[in-house]
């Protein structure tokens, strides 16, 4: 008999029905389906044993086999005498363990290492149904994590000593992408914001907060470009409008303080009733000189 839990791999109860278990059997393989998640490595362990698991439980014979197995091994583990002291684990902290790479839960404590640390892969599910996989080192986030909120949003991007730190990506189930660095758990450096509705911002972000120039692009050919301080606008921003017009906003700490606007050249031939095209003036005035010399020869 396979040593993990099948019940718990599929998250239903030991007296589930058939349903339940077919219903919990699909939700989990579409959640874990490696094609859907970045930390292929673990999606592809996870699914094997969604599979395994839903083998064992949706046939009768083979579920009735498997928990007969599970209550004679229960009862050899009751009558064993512990010979050894289980070191002290470290409590987890971030969400609640579930199972590491090559770990059931008969033995938990191969999640750890000989300090009691959490080490290897790891799957944390928080009570508000946000799921976090990933792998730890010495007690610490480290290396590659994929972060799923209740929502459907996915964070995914590595851990250095347990802080967010390298590149990063965000993606929502609305449509929405942001992309850029962390470093020691703070969003710092050039970012990229992508929306539903086309709207495009990239510019500095410094300790989790937007700084220095920006520029926005919406879908429309609309551009603004400008300076954040402290998370506000500040300071002169230009605004570039798809049809050619050209103003300009001075901001002071997000307040709009004034707006004036720049005439596009086409605005100033209009203004001054300039509408020939100067190639057919330079034609004209050529064709008028040759007619005066033409007259005065004749």
């Amino acid at each position: 008999m396979s040593s993990e839990n099948y019940y718990d791999i599929l998250r239903v109860a030991t007296d589930a029905s058939a349903a339940e278990i077919k219903r919990a059997y699909r939700k989990l393989a579409q959640l874990y389906h490696p094609d859907k998640r970045t930390n292929k490595k673990f999606a592809e362990h996870k699914f094997k044993q969604i599979q395994a698991a839903y083998v064992a439980l949706s046939d009768p014979t083979k579920r009735a086999e498997y928990d007969a197995a599970r209550a004679t091994a229960a009862k050899k583990k009751t009558a064993k005498k512990k010979t050894t002291k289980r070191k002290s684990r470290k409590k987890n902290t971030h969400g609640i363990w579930t199972e590491g790479e090559g770990d059931h839960p008969d033995n938990p404590d191969s999640c750890y290492d000989e300090n009691g640390e959490e080490t290897g892969m790891w799957e944390l599910r928080d009570a508000d149904g946000s799921v976090r996989t990933g792998s730890f080192m010495k007690g610490k986030q480290h290396g590659q994590w994929e972060e799923q909120s209740a929502n459907g949003g996915v964070w995914s991007g590595p851990y250095v000593d347990g802080k967010r730190h390298g590149r990063w990506k965000y993606q929502d189930t609305d449509g929405r992408i942001f992309t850029g660095p962390y470093v020691d758990g703070a969003q710092t450096g050039l970012w990229k914001n992508q929306f539903p509705d086309g709207r495009v911002d990239k510019g500095m972000i410094v300790e989790g907060i937007i700084q220095g120039q920006w520029e926005e692009r919406y879908a429309n050919g609309d551009v603004f470009t400008g300076a954040y301080e402290n998370g506000k606008s500040h300071g002169f921003w230009k605004v570039q409008v798809a049809d050619g017009g050209v103003a300009f906003r001075r901001y002071y700490k997000g307040e709009q303080k004034e707006e004036y606007e720049v005439a596009t050249a086409e605005d100033k031939k209009r203004r001054d009733g300039i509408t020939i095209p100067y190639s057919v003036l330079k034609v004209l005035w050529f064709a008028f000189i040759g007619i005066i010399v033409l007259r005065n020869c004749s």
